[in-house]
């Protein structure tokens, strides 16, 4: 019992500490009016543009959305676990603030699972953060985004992966799939992305 309430109370400091941090650096996101980019904005002079568009995202009706305690806490999540990974700062920077945005604030994904070979368990769970492999003409690396019990959205951390004759991901790239296309991987500070 004493380690659950010293957990919960390192948690809330640690939210906390991110909801001061958040109002310090006041960060926000929004749609840019001419691109209709879905931009985070980091400063005055600084913005970010994340992969999506107006049209990918849940909803579009204010002008600027904070960037929340939520939002906080998942990019620190990814961003934690991606700095175990082989990818450089930028990279692991760009790919948390995507999935941040994917997780908070894009609709849903079709599911694709064609695209990819079976390798998995159909019955196997995977949890948000969790690093996986993909199998089409070549091998590719993904962040889980979000999952249930059937499916999972996930984002290409590789720098590419080959589909097909005429398809490459890019790194970024969100797709859903059906979870027995996946594996998990565990020795994520191995993996050649």
């Amino acid at each position: 019992m004493q380690n659950s309430v010293t957990l919960i109370a390192k948690n809330f400091s640690i939210i906390r500490w991110l909801a001061l941090q958040n109002n310090l650096v006041n960060w926000y996101w929004q749609v840019d009016v001419n691109s209709d980019e879905f931009i985070l904005n980091l400063s005055n002079d600084i913005q970010f543009p994340t992969l999506f568009s107006r049209q990918q995202l849940l909803t579009t009706s204010q002008k600027h959305i904070p960037f929340t305690t939520e939002d906080a806490v998942v990019y620190s999540r990814f961003r934690e676990l991606l700095a175990l990974t082989k990818l450089n700062p930028q990279a692991q920077f760009s790919i948390a603030v995507n999935a941040t945005a994917v997780h908070n604030y894009l609709g849903a994904y079709a599911t694709k699972s064609w695209l990819f070979e079976t390798i998995g368990n159909p019955g196997f769970y995977f949890e948000s953060g969790d690093i996986v492999e993909t199998e089409s003409k070549s091998i590719g690396y993904y962040l889980v985004i979000d999952t249930d019990e059937l499916t999972s959205t996930i984002m290409l951390l590789s720098e590419q992966q080959q589909i097909d004759t005429n398809r490459v991901f890019n790194q970024g790239q969100v797709i859903r799939v059906h979870n027995d296309r996946l594996e998990k991987k565990s020795n994520i500070e191995s993996l050649a992305l």
